[in-house]
């Protein structure tokens, strides 16, 4: 089963190798390497903080308590675990030994 949790993405950020001085090949030297995009991202998949784009920081979130709850209670009960292509449950009913051991 699935349990719900907030995902945190913490993106370094790497100026254009114009502001660097330096070239990388394959690279437009006007365009940042690495752009960021840090978020936090609820349990419900809602973006509770972010995009930070282009700059360093901190970023924070406020998370409602409340919600942690209600997040437990949601599932989806007509997505996979109802998709007889990707989820099954086998019951075997013979008895099996506690320990096997093999020559």
């Amino acid at each position: 089963m699935t349990e719900p949790c907030f995902v945190i993405t913490a993106c370094q950020i790497q100026p254009a190798p114009a502001e660097s001085g330096k070239a990388v090949p394959g690279c437009a030297p006007d365009r940042a390497l690495i752009n960021g995009n840090s978020m936090i991202i609820g349990q419900l998949g809602e973006v509770l903080a972010g995009p930070m784009i282009g700059v360093s920081g901190l970023l924070t979130a406020k998370i409602d308590t409340d919600e942690l709850v209600h997040a437990r209670y949601d599932f989806d009960v007509s997505g996979h675990y109802s998709r007889l292509d990707v989820f099954s449950l086998t019951v075997g009913e013979r008895p099996k030994p506690g320990v096997t051991f093999y020559k």
